[in-house]
């Protein structure tokens, strides 16, 4: 047994009284919130007063109508609640490389997602797919089939080191190059051998590095002053006093060089200097001062008389010497620097 409340109106002539609210037990006037009647067969006999009745409608809405005092059921309200589509229905739209997608109502009136396009295809085939070629340095580029076309390239990646092909060049210590070339998988390969050494021998004997001309090397022989030229590798010349000087950043000659200019000799053991001037000079016609190693006799067994002397009016880094003979011939040979 279910108890109702319902709302009584105004009885009119009958009952003649004002409205209430009156409780009441009635299993046949419970409020029926799952009846579904349809449209063309709706119920239109006696009803519990106070009885609610709804029914689905439209597009997954509902509608109400209540059972009056009389015993009649009042029409029923408007639908609402409604979805955005009617369940099962379809919706087709336009693709823009041509053809169409579809997309259905679900049970729940909401729109499903569309579908593929289907029908005339995108002018580059199957739209997604996408074409790769190769681009850069062995690095490959990918496009799209969109549904109006192929993309652009996107950016070229996965590229290697060097373009297939080109060659780089590198300095040996010895002054001369050495040339490596880049595969057909854009990898370098090893560098090969020297070549265009500083000195024509292929031997460097000593590499100087001065912070003002790096670009000079001393080659090791034992020629004459006027020779100094054929120590010297091709496309470079037997240095000027004032180049040895600029390049050698402090270092001091390991062997005899001669270097391009005749330089004069004055003053004594202890005290001498190299110089362009001829104003005074102890030197021979064929064998002036020159750059000396510490020692008198170099490792090619030439022969500085003197060492330690300076250059022009430096007292300070002095490195040059020479120039008499032992008595031998070795005080008329020497080796050369060799400048870029």
């Amino acid at each position: 047994m279910r108890t109702w409340i319902v709302g009584v109106w105004a009885l009119v002539g009958a009952f003649g009284c004002s409205s209430s609210s009156v409780s009441f037990e009635n299993g046949d006037a419970a409020v029926d919130d799952t009846a579904s009647p349809s449209d063309s067969a709706v119920d239109t006999g006696p009803c519990p007063p106070g009885q609610s009745e709804k029914a689905a409608c439209g597009k997954c809405g509902s509608r109400v109508r209540v059972c009056g005092s009389n015993g009649k059921w009042s029409d029923f309200s408007t639908c609402s609640g409604e979805g955005v589509c009617a369940a099962g229905a379809t919706e087709s739209e336009a693709c823009t490389g041509g053809g169409a997608r579809k997309r259905t109502c679900t049970a729940s009136c909401t729109w499903g997602a569309f579908g593929a396009c289907e029908g005339t295809p995108s002018p580059c085939g199957t739209v997604g797919g996408t074409e790769v070629r190769g681009c850069g340095r062995c690095g490959t580029q990918t496009r799209t089939c969109l549904a109006t076309g192929w993309s652009d390239y996107g950016t070229c990646g996965a590229e290697g080191a060097c373009a297939a092909g080109t060659t780089e060049m590198s300095a040996c210590p010895d002054g001369g190059t050495k040339t490596r070339t880049c595969t057909a998988t854009c990898t370098w390969d090893a560098f090969g051998a020297c070549t265009g050494a500083a000195c024509a021998s292929g031997t460097v004997q000593q590499t100087f590095d001065g912070a003002t001309g790096a670009g000079m090397w001393g080659c090791a022989g034992t020629v004459a002053w006027s020779e100094g030229s054929k120590l010297c590798g091709a496309g470079r010349h037997v240095c000027t006093a004032e180049e040895f000087t600029a390049r050698r950043a402090g270092l001091a000659p390991n062997h005899h060089y001669w270097v391009k200019d005749y330089l004069a000799g004055s003053g004594s053991e202890t005290a001498c200097r190299a110089s362009k001037s001829t104003s005074s000079n102890f030197c021979p016609a064929n064998a002036p001062m020159r750059a000396c190693a510490a020692t008198k006799y170099d490792g090619s067994g030439n022969y500085c008389t003197w060492v330690a002397c300076g250059y022009e009016s430096t007292t300070t880094g002095r490195v040059f010497g020479g120039c008499n003979d032992d008595g031998k011939g070795a005080g008329l040979r020497a080796g050369a620097v060799c400048c870029d």
